[in-house]
C-alpha cells in the first residue's frame, strides 16, 4: 500500500508539475465535477486556481476511466465511490483527524465553577465538531435521584436528554450530534439534578473531528 501511495503523495503540492501517471489526461466534463466534489470534500483551494492537488484527482480519475476502456468512470458507481474515499485520504489525510475522548468522573456534586468538569480542551489552531456523545450514569449512594439532563457547554449550553432506567439513578443517552467548539475552548459537562453531595455518577464519552480552524 504504502508504495501505492508514494507517487500519489509526491505529487500533491507540486504547482505546475505534471504527475508521472496523469500526464496528457482530459481535464474537463465528468472529471472536472469529479474533482470539484472532492475539493468540496476536502476543503482544497477552488479548481479555477490550478491546486495541484485537484489537479492530481482529476488525473487519477481519468486514467482509471481509461483502464475501464473510456467508461469506468461513468458507469461503476462502486469504482467511483472507491475513488473518491481513496483520493480524501490520500491528498488530504491531515484535513481531518479522529477526536475521541471520555471520563468516568462526572458525577451531580455541585461545583463553585457552576460546571461539573471539563471534558476536554480543543488545541490551537483546531475547530473541534462533536459528532457523537454517549452517556452511562449509575446512583453513587442510597440518596439516588433521577438524572436529567446532561448540559455540555462550548460556545453556548448544549442539554441532552438522559433515558432513566429501571432502577432511581440508572440513565444513559446515546447522542448523534453536530456541537462544535472553537480553538482554545473548553468542553464542559454538568448532570442535572446537582446536590451537595454526588448521589450518580456518569461515563460520558464523545468522538467527532478537529479541523484547522479558518
Amino acid at each position: 500500500m504504502a508504495e501505492t501511495l508514494g507517487p500519489f503523495r509526491e505529487g500533491v503540492g507540486l504547482r505546475r508539475r505534471a504527475h508521472p501517471l496523469c500526464r496528457g489526461t482530459d481535464f474537463k466534463g465528468p472529471l472536472r465535477n469529479e474533482a470539484e466534489v472532492i475539493r468540496t470534500i476536502t476543503g482544497l483551494a477552488p479548481f479555477r486556481r490550478g491546486y495541484p492537488g485537484v489537479t492530481l484527482m482529476s488525473c487519477i480519475a481519468g486514467r482509471m476511466k481509461r483502464l475501464k476502456g473510456g467508461h469506468g468512470m461513468r458507469t461503476s458507481p462502486i469504482l467511483a465511490a472507491a475513488a473518491l474515499g481513496f483520493l480524501v485520504w490520500t491528498i488530504s489525510p491531515s484535513c481531518a483527524q479522529p477526536f475521541q475522548a471520555s471520563t468516568a468522573s462526572l458525577t451531580n456534586a455541585s461545583n463553585p465553577s457552576g460546571f461539573g468538569l471539563t471534558l476536554t480542551t480543543v488545541p490551537a489552531g483546531k475547530l473541534l465538531v462533536i459528532e457523537f456523545l454517549s452517556a452511562a450514569c449509575n446512583p453513587t449512594g442510597a440518596a439516588g435521584v433521577v438524572p436529567n439532563p446532561l448540559r455540555v457547554t462550548t460556545q453556548v449550553d448544549h442539554w441532552i436528554a438522559l433515558t432513566p432506567g429501571n432502577t432511581v439513578g440508572l440513565a444513559v443517552a446515546t447522542y448523534p450530534a453536530r456541537i462544535y467548539a472553537s480553538p482554545g475552548s473548553k468542553v464542559n459537562l454538568t448532570l442535572f439534578p446537582t446536590t451537595s453531595a454526588a448521589t450518580v455518577s456518569c461515563n460520558v464519552a464523545i468522538s467527532g473531528t478537529l479541523t484547522p480552524a479558518k
